[in-house]
């Protein structure tokens, strides 16, 4: 006897429900470790342009201003840009985090 439509559709709201949040969960995980990895690297200011690069991997956007440039990682949760000028970081030119997964 086979099972009614409901059934089925159901079976499949739960699979994609189910794959969901999981692909949330990693994409979450994965911006939080990329963030960490920022905070680890301690104060960015007075660093090489190089040094950053070589710890957090090539920038997502590289834009130029009139004597600097911004450099900008983005993840799905989760993006940082900073200045440089002569090849040393300047600071925090924008940081921003989004919680995919909601807090208890």
């Amino acid at each position: 006897m086979e099972a009614p439509l409901w059934v089925h559709l159901l079976v499949i709201f739960v699979i994609l429900l189910v794959g969901r949040t999981i692909l949330i969960f990693c994409k979450q995980n994965d911006s939080d470790n990329f963030a960490n990895k920022f905070a680890h690297l301690g104060n960015l200011i007075g660093r090489p342009e190089s040094e950053i690069v070589k710890a957090m991997g090539t920038p997502t956007r590289i834009d130029r201003l009139e004597n600097r440039y911004i450099y900008t990682w983005i993840k799905p949760a989760y993006e940082i840009g900073l200045f440089f000028a002569d090849g040393v970081c300047q600071g925090i030119a924008h940081e921003s985090r989004v919680d995919l997964i909601d807090s208890p």
